[in-house]
C-alpha cells in the first residue's frame, strides 16, 4: 500500500474510533517531507498543516500511525502551538507538552521511545495535570540534578544529559517541534487571531 493510501486508511480508522480528533484531521493540509524526522504540525496560511516523514511513517504499524496522528492533533487541541514561546526553556517545554498529551493516547498506539510520565515515577508527577505543571516540575527536578548531582530519577537524569548534549533545539532523539519555529513572528502579530481560530475549532 502506498503512503497516500495508507494515510487515508489510518485517517479513516481514527475518524471512526475518535471522531473529535478525526474532525481536526479533515481540516489539515497534509504534506510528505524529509525536513522533519518524524511528523509535525504547523501553521499553513490561515489553517494548519501536518508534515510527515515518509520513511518514519513506513516504519510504523497501523496502531502507531494512529497514535502519531492523534499526537499531532492533540498539540493543536491543547493550544500548544500558541503557548510554546511562553516557555523560556523550549527543550524542556517539548518534553512537558509530549508528557501531557501522550497520556491521552492508548499505550499500544505510542511508538517506542515516546515520552511517558510512567518512566519517571520517582518525580511523583500528577496525571493529566497540564504542560505548565509538568514544565514547572521538570525544571525543579532539573535544578535538583544540578545542585545534588541527581534528581532522584535515573531516567530523568539521563534525559537531562540528552538535553544538554543535543545540538538542536529539541536535542538528539528527543521530541521534535521544529515545525513550530515559523510561528514566532506570526504569533507576535496575530496571536489572538490564531487563538480565536483554535477556539472555533
Amino acid at each position: 500500500m502506498d503512503k497516500v493510501a495508507s494515510l487515508s486508511k489510518v485517517s479513516k480508522e481514527l475518524m471512526l474510533k475518535e471522531p473529535y480528533y478525526g474532525f481536526f484531521l479533515i481540516m489539515l493540509n497534509k504534506v510528505w517531507t524529509d525536513r522533519v524526522p518524524t511528523a509535525g504540525v504547523s501553521k499553513h496560511n490561515i489553517n494548519f498543516q501536518l508534515a510527515i516523514n515518509e520513511n518514519f511513517w513506513e516504519s510504523l504499524t497501523d496502531d502507531t500511525r494512529r497514535g502519531l496522528l492523534k499526537h499531532e492533533l492533540l498539540h493543536i487541541a491543547f493550544n500548544h502551538l500558541t503557548i510554546y514561546f511562553d516557555f523560556a526553556d523550549r527543550k524542556m517545554a517539548n518534553i512537558a507538552m509530549d508528557m501531557e498529551i501522550n497520556q491521552y493516547i492508548e499505550k499500544t498506539w505510542l511508538p517506542e521511545g515516546g515520552v511517558d510520565i510512567n518512566n519517571y515515577p520517582e518525580l511523583n508527577l500528577d496525571e493529566k495535570a497540564g504542560c505548565r505543571y509538568y514544565y514547572k516540575m521538570l525544571k525543579k527536578a532539573q535544578q535538583a540534578k544540578k545542585d545534588d548531582g541527581t534528581s532522584g530519577s535515573a531516567n530523568f537524569d539521563s534525559l537531562c544529559d540528552q538535553l544538554e548534549d543535543g545540538n538542536s533545539e529539541q536535542g538528539d532523539g528527543l521530541p521534535d517541534h521544529s515545525t513550530w519555529k515559523n510561528l514566532k513572528t506570526y504569533l507576535t502579530q496575530k496571536k489572538n487571531l490564531l487563538k480565536n481560530k483554535f477556539k472555533r475549532f
